[in-house]
């Protein structure tokens, strides 16, 4: 088995302007195959609300109660549904679909 080379980075707690535009470009680097694999760890700062992709914000987040809280907003390159980021770790893996070790589905 060949010795295969991911990069680990760890961004810390960091705005969530920050955090998205990071990943984008990180997929971005390994799409043009200037990067190799990455898994990064990072917290938020503020704590925010992340929407996925297709979520309809309009419809069904109160941004009045996100601004009173003093939360930051961000929508994820993700589908998914909102998540409170707030005391965690988040990780984010950034690596191509069709690598070997990459299960088919979730």
């Amino acid at each position: 088995m060949e010795k295969e080379t991911w990069r680990f980075i760890d961004t810390g707690n960091r705005s969530p302007s920050f955090i998205m535009a990071l990943d984008e470009a990180l997929l971005e680097w390994h799409s043009e195959g200037k990067i190799p694999p990455v898994i990064r760890f990072y917290g938020w700062n503020p704590p925010t609300l992340s929407v996925g992709y297709f979520q309809k914000v309009e419809k069904e987040i109160d941004m009045e109660a996100v601004k009173r809280h003093g939360l930051g907003f961000v929508r994820r390159p993700t589908g998914g549904r909102g998540v409170l980021h707030e005391h965690e770790l988040t990780y984010s893996v950034i690596v191509s679909e069709e690598h070997p070790e990459m299960p088919k589905t979730v």
